[in-house]
């Protein structure tokens, strides 16, 4: 009987050695991620970057269940994003010198650009139904929803409020360098420009 035991402890062994193999095997040749880009188009900008707003928030997105008797899927992000605001076209900018007087009349700042951050924003939870798993709309509307987030965030009065001034003292600034001596005014354009 000694001898039966100790056989099967042996195949016990090989047996475990092996499917630890067999599982080390699979990990080292898990395939990397492949990548191949394609530039798409290059689109000519005339802007003036003056702020940009850090976001953070959460986000969670939920799918009713397919069975009455199953639970909802959900995903829950933390994002984290950021936006520009900035001078959108500087080609629509006026200058009128007058003297030592020199007005520069511009487009107010917007938002001009927004978005999530992937690498920092993380899934926190995740769970689909327990009959039915989450399909891929729930990840979209959780990843749009993180962007509507982050652009809402931005587009507080006060954020517009810090670029204009931002804006306006880097153009005074570049301004004064130019025409040294000279008075600088900077005015906004309305929305109809």
């Amino acid at each position: 009987m000694k001898g039966l035991a100790a056989v099967v402890a042996v195949a016990a062994i090989v047996v475990l050695c092996l499917a630890s193999c067999a599982s080390c095997q699979k990990k080292r040749s898990a395939r990397p991620v492949h990548v191949e880009s394609v530039v798409a188009g290059l689109t000519p900008l005339a802007r003036l970057d003056a702020l940009r707003v850090e976001v953070s928030g959460v986000v969670e997105a939920v799918q009713p269940p397919e069975w009455v008797i199953d639970r909802p899927s959900r995903l829950v992000l933390i994002v984290r994003g950021a936006a520009l605001y900035g001078v959108p076209d500087l080609e629509r900018a006026r200058v009128l010198v007058s003297g030592n007087r020199v007005r520069v009349v511009l487009p107010a700042p917007v938002v001009v650009e927004s978005w999530v951050d992937a690498e920092r924003t993380q899934v926190w939870r995740r769970h689909g139904g327990v009959l039915a798993g989450a399909d891929e709309s729930l990840d979209q509307a959780a990843w749009s929803a993180a962007a509507a987030l982050v652009l809402e965030a931005a587009q507080r009065a006060d954020h517009a409020e810090q670029a204009r001034r931002r804006a306006e003292a880097l153009v005074e600034s570049i301004a004064r360098q130019a025409a040294p001596g000279c008075e600088v005014v900077v005015e906004w354009l309305d929305d109809d420009g």
